[in-house]
């Protein structure tokens, strides 16, 4: 295995279309079974998409880079307010004092842009120790009792239920309503960066 993942990127370098496992695989690691799966399968662009959502992740997981397209879309929308970006730890099941602070503190920005017209924000859980977790984006209307939720994984999220609670406590709403209207088998992103998730098998093409 070592062997063929060693020809691989001395044939990749070769190509100007280089996955960043082969560029530098100090700083992304080695390319993994499901990617020389991919490229075994002539599904290199797919590697390549990846890489691409990689490096979008970074710039946007720098501070202060969701606030400032944030802001940009404030200042598009006459009338919209953004609330500051958050994230924090959540258990199952349990609102913990650390969930509790930070939706009193989200309810507190809250308060400083009440005037505008409709209020939109971007929450992310940590769902483990390693920081792992997913956001959500959140939208409501001054005179509606409606939050509506974005979720990438949605129809069938398993984040769901933290952020409709979310919503209602923060908002002080009771309905909340999902964006499904990509209502595929699959969804925008069928794993949310979980890899041990397996969301769909392959199968294999009869015509190569």
């Amino acid at each position: 295995m070592l062997d063929k993942i060693s020809k691989m990127k001395r044939k990749l370098r070769e190509n100007t279309e280089t996955p960043l496992e082969c560029q530098d695989p100090d700083k992304f690691g080695d390319l993994d079974d499901e990617q020389i799966f991919l490229y075994d399968n002539n599904a290199l662009d797919l590697i390549l998409i990846e890489n691409a959502s990689e490096l979008v992740r970074q710039v946007m997981m720098k501070k202060g880079n969701i606030e400032k397209i944030l802001n940009l879309i404030s200042e598009t929308y006459e009338g919209c307010g953004v609330l500051p970006s958050d994230s924090f730890e959540v258990v199952e099941g349990e609102k913990t004092k650390q969930y509790l602070k930070a939706v009193e503190r989200m309810k507190k920005n809250l308060k400083k842009i009440a005037h505008f017209e409709c209020i939109f924000a971007v929450f992310g859980l940590i769902v483990s120790e390693d920081g792992s977790g997913h956001y959500g984006s959140f939208f409501k209307r001054k005179n509606e009792d409606i939050v509506y939720i974005f979720d990438s994984m949605s129809p069938d999220s398993e984040f769901k239920e933290f952020f409709a609670q979310l919503g209602k406590d923060v908002f002080n709403v009771e309905n909340i309503v999902f964006d499904e209207r990509f209502t595929f088998k699959t969804s925008l992103q069928l794993t949310g960066g979980f890899t041990q998730s397996d969301p769909l098998s392959f199968e294999e093409n009869p015509e190569g």
